[in-house]
């Protein structure tokens, strides 16, 4: 307890607005984005496929969990501990557990979108490791959602600490989700470099290649997302909740930037649309004599060295060529 003099000392302010605005401000970023990719979809006469709905079901995590974090702000979530009415705490800190969840679960399924994309045109050791960085991924972060209610028996403990049982040190669980969160960005970094193999080995113009590679490559800013949450996960251990506010706020803009980067390769076909006509597609060097035809009827040239190649399915979409 402390003293009136104690009491006056203490900082009383109050980050629940704030934080409520950006997580919405979030959800709507990157609901257009979302929006975005299934109209270019729609436009060029292409099914969803199953990162498309994958990434539709993360961006439906986000908005509970948003929600959820609303509700807790509703509570008094984003004050200082001792500014929070002592009967609503067992109820903020449950809440904080299931929108935890619903974030990790959010950001599980925007990954493993882009990974579902990367299989869908690899081969040989490439395909081994987008498989091997999906499912690990999965394990580790799936093992963080169930590690923080397992964390202690019973499990009402989580949320009431009143309650008789025992709970994991923190140290362990916060040692746990680091593990998990440095894996998570290192997927995301890797899988933004594996793009530019695949796409300097396909025949178009240099600037064609790059635009399809950066476009491909918007992960790495989830992957630093993903680093700079890793790095406050340490407050966790505070005894004033809201010291954790910022692993809220990076938590639901690694989702976001997820959902971003993942849609932009798509978007390039809108941008097309928007800029000029398109005429075709771009493919590896096996075209068949009917593309071969096509081609050269547009004058450009094409040369069939290839015995087996692969069609790029997003990116690769109506390309311009130029005149």
């Amino acid at each position: 307890m402390f003293t009136p003099e104690q009491f006056a000392a203490l900082p009383h302010d109050d980050a629940g607005s704030m934080l409520n605005a950006v997580l919405w401000f979030l959800v709507t970023f990157s609901a257009v984005f979302v929006a975005l990719r299934v109209y270019c979809k729609r436009i060029t006469n292409r099914v969803l496929y199953w990162d498309d709905y994958m990434l539709l079901a993360s961006w439906i995590c986000l908005v509970i969990d948003c929600g959820i974090w609303s509700a807790n702000i509703h509570l008094g979530y984003g004050k200082h501990s001792w500014d929070i009415p002592p009967a609503n705490f067992s109820k903020i800190i449950l809440y904080a557990e299931i929108a935890g969840t619903f974030a990790i679960v959010a950001a599980i399924w925007s990954k493993s979108a882009f990974a579902i994309t990367m299989l869908r045109f690899s081969e040989g050791w490439m395909k081994y490791l987008i498989w091997f960085l999906l499912i690990s991924m999965n394990i580790f972060l799936g093992l963080s959602a169930v590690f923080n209610f397992a964390q202690c028996v019973p499990i009402q403990k989580v949320w009431n600490p009143t309650i008789s049982g025992r709970c994991w040190p923190t140290k362990t669980l916060v040692a746990y989700h680091v593990f998990s969160g440095i894996w998570s960005a290192a997927m995301d970094l890797t899988l933004a470099i594996l793009p530019w193999k695949l796409i300097w080995s396909l025949q178009m113009l240099k600037k064609e290649k790059v635009g399809i590679g950066i476009a491909m490559s918007m992960g790495v800013f989830a992957g630093i997302t993903a680093i700079l949450k890793v790095s406050v996960l340490h407050y966790l251990e505070s005894q004033d909740i809201h010291d954790a506010i910022p692993i809220v706020y990076f938590g639901a803009i690694e989702i976001a930037t997820t959902i971003v980067g993942v849609s932009i390769p798509v978007l390039r076909v809108l941008i097309r649309h928007a800029t000029s006509s398109p005429t075709g597609n771009y493919y590896k060097t096996n075209d068949t004599a009917e593309n071969n035809t096509r081609r050269r009827q547009e004058g450009h040239k094409f040369t069939n060295t290839s015995s087996s190649s692969h069609t790029m399915p997003a990116i690769e979409m109506a390309p311009h060529i130029p005149e």
